[in-house]
């Protein structure tokens, strides 16, 4: 069936990964923008391009037009909308024009909803990574949330061997993805003893910390995060301070590449994969350096449980799993 699906397109967004698997799996999709920031950009860049729209009005006003005008042409058999990129209004507007299924898939923590869009939009169904938002949405505000976490991308989330070349601008014995931020900088200044390299979008010069040294200012994606997450030999994986119960996406990409993972304690993380045997945890970060040190020397270990970890993502935390459960519960598939 026809499919637009609304959010940044860049290599290894979410939406693009959404927009990738629905046409693998025969639909016809049509994927969209829906707002100017992305993850991948500098950080002033899209600042200046997510502030623009609010002080210029018609601006937003503009992008939301085009947006209708789309599905006015394409008529599209459901509308996937990725985070809470619109208000209610717009979103009324949306499935006027459809007449058909608008959903909305948000997979923030609960601290990104600073606009509260989510509350107030009429949507179809809301899918959710995060429990508790779900609990909220739907024992609080009676709203049709359903929980439905994040996934991986075996096209591109799949072990591979770097080549000499690629072990020398990737190789380290630890690495980790996301952009500069307070929490971030500071959680890993407690692994100063090692050879950190963090790959994400062009950090903030404002901040100052010991770790700093550790990011690399460079956004990765696809095949290449493949062969970055490859070539560490732990990922450590410390997921946002506020994610409630739920997980993050970086658990089930590295799973899919083959990383050895240590990651963050979540209450919903023996859903996914078995600690001890898929992934390895952590509560505090006095446990992780102390398993660090253990995991750098104990490398067969290592390779046992990555390969478990990407044999079960692959056969259950795809993109293709998760939305042919969306489509399920939207009785569209």
């Amino acid at each position: 069936m026809k499919i637009t699906v609304i959010g940044p397109q860049f290599p290894d967004s979410f939406a693009r990964n959404v927009a990738f698997t629905l046409e693998k799996m025969g639909h016809q999709v049509f994927a969209i923008e829906g707002r100017k920031t992305r993850h991948n950009q500098n950080r002033y860049v899209a600042a200046t391009k997510r502030l623009l729209p609010k002080a210029f009005p018609a601006l937003e006003a503009r992008l939301h037009r085009r947006v209708l005008e789309h599905v006015a042409e394409h008529r599209p058999a459901a509308v996937i909308v990725t985070y809470d990129l619109f208000g209610p209004k717009v979103v009324e507007e949306l499935k006027r024009t459809a007449q058909a299924p608008v959903l909305c898939w948000y997979i923030d923590p609960i601290s990104n909803l600073r606009g509260g869009n989510l509350f107030a939009c009429p949507y179809d169904a809301i899918f959710c990574k995060e429990p508790r938002l779900v609990e909220i949405l739907t024992e609080k505000l009676q709203m049709p949330a359903h929980y439905l976490p994040e996934a991986c991308n075996p096209a591109w989330h799949k072990p591979v061997t770097p080549s000499p070349q690629q072990m020398t601008q990737y190789g380290c014995d630890v690495t980790a993805q996301g952009t500069l931020h307070p929490y971030r900088a500071k959680f890993f200044e407690g692994l100063l003893e090692f050879n950190v390299r963090i790959w994400g979008s062009v950090a903030s010069s404002g901040i100052e910390a010991r770790s700093r040294h550790f990011f690399q200012g460079r956004y990765i994606a696809e095949e290449e995060k493949a062969v970055a997450f490859n070539a560490a030999k732990v990922l450590v994986n410390a997921m946002n301070f506020a994610e409630v119960y739920g997980v993050n996406n970086t658990l089930f990409e590295s799973a899919g590449c083959g990383a050895f993972q240590i990651c963050d304690e979540r209450p919903t993380l023996e859903e996914f994969f078995k600690p001890g045997r898929e992934v390895v945890t952590f509560g505090s970060r006095a446990e992780l350096v102390e398993k660090l040190r253990y995991y750098l020397n104990h490398g067969a270990e290592r390779k046992l449980i990555a390969r478990a970890a990407s044999i079960r993502a692959h056969a259950e935390h795809t993109y293709e799993k998760r939305l042919s459960k969306m489509l399920r519960i939207a009785k569209l598939g």
